[in-house]
Order: structure tokens, then C-alpha cells, then sequence
């Protein structure tokens, strides 16, 4: 059903799907992959995956496995998922081991 409404919102024009798993959404236990390929192998437009991202790793599954052409998280930058350390120090950590991740991968990545 999902891959359906992605077709039908291409087929009235939008410019990307923003692709949320409601299911995996602030758990960290990573990103519906599965449903992000569906879709991502179904439209022409861009495809951001978002909710699930609880570790470094998760960004690279959904890039590589589920095609996805960028990502959204939040939660794995404001809750402990797997690093007991101050937020700040927290927060600056992952960002920098998503960067890094990220750079290997030749993936551009934007900070907001």
C-alpha cells in the first residue's frame, strides 16, 4: 500500500517523499530499509527515509540497502540510545561518526 501512495503522489507532482516509519519512529533500532527500497525502486523522485536512527550504521543501511537519497533524525541526537556520556560530548560524537560514515561512503552530508 505504501509503494501505491508513493506512485500516486508522484503521478501529481511532488518533488520528493519524505518516508517515515511511524513504527520505527524515536526507537533507534534503525530504519525500515525494506519499505525505503520498495519505494525508492518505485518513483523517480527523491526519497528521504526518516525514523529509527539509533546508531551511526543505521544512516549507511538505509543509503546503501534501501536506496534512500537522504536522511532525516532526530532522536538519536537528543536521547541515549548507546553512549552514556554528557549530551553535548553525546550529541558532537555521533555527529562526528555520522559524518565520517557518511564521508567514506562519498555521501554528502548537511548539518542543519
Amino acid at each position: 500500500e505504501t509503494v501505491e501512495w508513493a506512485k500516486r503522489a508522484e503521478e501529481l507532482g511532488v518533488g520528493e517523499i519524505l518516508l517515515t516509519s511511524i513504527n520505527n519512529e524515536g526507537m533507534g533500532n534503525g530504519f525500515d530499509v525494506e519499505i525505503v527500497e520498495a519505494v525508492s525502486s518505485s518513483v523517480s523522485v527523491p526519497v528521504i527515509a526518516c525514523g529509527g536512527a539509533g546508531k551511526p550504521e543505521h544512516f549507511k543501511e538505509v543509503v546503501i540497502e534501501g536506496k534512500a537519497d537522504a536522511v532525516a533524525a532526530a532522536s538519536i541526537f537528543h536521547y541515549h540510545y548507546n553512549v552514556g556520556i554528557t549530551e553535548l560530548l553525546r550529541e558532537l560524537l555521533i555527529l562526528q561518526l555520522l559524518k565520517g560514515h557518511l564521508e567514506n561512503l562519498r555521501v554528502s552530508i548537511i548539518l542543519m
